[in-house]
């Protein structure tokens, strides 16, 4: 026993003393406008713009120098999200970071980008902010973006182009390669297999998440990291967690991560290494400016619909669930007992009663002619009666005789999905507010 102890010991420190004359690589992408977690569901409390700030400050005091790699698709479509992500990647020390789809179609784009098959003549190639390949001391990095969706704007890969990647490996002979790739596993299959035809070789290959644009975060990839990992030929590429749920390691980073120190219980993918640190509640931290401004810009936000919608509620179809107990008492004290009576209240204790985001599921009918603030509407402040069966008060005037929208209710869906929620069954939750 004492011997198979030591030689594990062994291994641990021998591999490490290997590791650590690697590369050191993190990589993360697909934001796609997820600037904080929902928080609702702890199964799907992951990712946010806060926590990879964070994430990336602890790594950056334990382990630089290390290579940092964004694969795009960052923005969202809204402003105040965007200057949110913009300002976080501006404070990064990025080594390369892809032009993705969302990054190709914004009107101004702020930083450094890499996209190495820009035809002659498009106007990104044009700008001075983006680059057709980054050269460090060790490497050289390539990025390359095709779907239909942007095929007018890219070049798809053929043999000019590889011809090109070729001659400028050569140039830097004594460097590796990586290629930052975004695009379908069967477009990236033909394109690897094209290069070997030219001898190239990629020390590694990083991937930007395949889903499509409609994809909710879910945990679907932190209980399935394999779903990340792609063989293809001598290639093993790596895929990015969506929404940043998480940042893939590589190189000597797979054996030192800087959570390690605070972590109550590290999971690692096995003895020699973690390939995607996951960033759960464990990095939460708002002392960022970036994040701070955020928040003011929220309140902002919400304080101009309080404005907007105050104009509106002489005409608000929606009552409240107080108005319904007169006919509905053994239904209404069910309720008042249930944890969707307290909804908001759950968001006040988070200081997030003020976000947009998380008022409509927490509230009746926000942005509807219904909830406008605490001030101006706060009987109709949690989830109520009206959420399920709709808008009441041409039921109420008829005396029941009118039935509401939705009749017996049940849309849950509404709110009930990823990430707001991990798994849901109507069934198993319906027997938690029967009435």
């Amino acid at each position: 026993m004492k011997f198979f102890f030591i030689l594990i010991i062994y291994l641990i420190s021998t591999s490490s003393l290997a590791h650590s004359k690697q590369v050191r690589w993190l990589a993360f992408g697909d934001i796609r406008g997820h600037v904080e977690s929902c928080g609702c569901d702890p199964a799907t409390d992951l990712g946010g713009i806060g926590r990879l700030n964070y994430f990336l400050t602890l790594e950056a005091q334990a382990n630089k120098p290390f290579l940092l790699f964004s694969l795009g698709n960052n923005l969202a479509s809204e402003t105040v999200k965007n200057n949110a992500i913009n300002a976080m990647l501006a404070k990064l020390d990025l080594t390369a970071a892809l032009l993705n789809e969302r990054e190709l179609l914004a009107a101004e784009l702020a930083g450094n980008y890499l996209l190495s098959n820009l035809p002659k003549g498009s106007p990104h190639a044009e700008r001075k902010n983006i680059r057709k390949y980054v050269s460090t001391d060790r490497e050289i990095i390539f990025g390359y973006l095709f779907n239909q969706r942007v095929a007018t704007q890219v070049r798809k890969f053929d043999d000019q182009l590889l011809q090109e990647w070729q001659t400028l490996i050569a140039k830097h002979r004594k460097q590796q390669s990586y290629l930052l790739f975004a695009g379908s596993l069967e477009h990236l299959r033909a394109l690897l297999a094209r290069a070997q035809v030219y001898k190239i070789k990629f020390e590694q290959v990083l991937m930007a998440n395949h889903a499509s644009f409609d994809t909710t975060p879910t945990h679907k990839e932190k209980n399935a990291p394999h779903l990340l990992t792609h063989k293809i030929g001598d290639n093993q590429v790596y895929m990015t967690p969506l929404a940043a749920q998480g940042v893939l390691r590589g190189g000597a980073m797979l054996h030192n991560e800087a959570s390690l120190l605070f972590a109550k219980k590290p999971a690692n993918d096995g003895l020699f290494g973690k390939r995607v640190t996951w960033l759960d509640k464990r990095y939460n931290d708002q002392s960022a400016k970036f994040w701070q401004d955020y928040l003011k810009a929220q309140d902002h936000e919400f304080k101009r619909r309080e404005q907007e919608g105050v104009k509106h509620l002489a005409s608000s179809q929606f009552t409240g669930a107080l108005a319904c107990k007169g006919c509905h008492v053994k239904e209404y004290l069910v309720w008042e007992q249930s944890k969707h009576a307290q909804a908001m209240q759950t968001l006040v204790a988070k200081n997030r009663h003020l976000n947009v985001d998380c008022v409509a599921c927490h509230s009746v009918g926000f942005g509807s002619g219904g909830y406008v603030s605490e001030k101006f509407t706060n009987h109709l402040a949690g989830v109520q009666c009206e959420n399920c069966h709709g808008a009441g008060i041409e039921h109420i005037k008829s005396g029941g005789k009118v039935k509401t929208p939705h009749g017996k209710g049940f849309n849950c869906i509404a709110c009930h999905h990823p990430p707001h929620t991990a798994d849901f069954n109507q069934q198993l939750y319906w027997q938690k507010i029967k009435h």
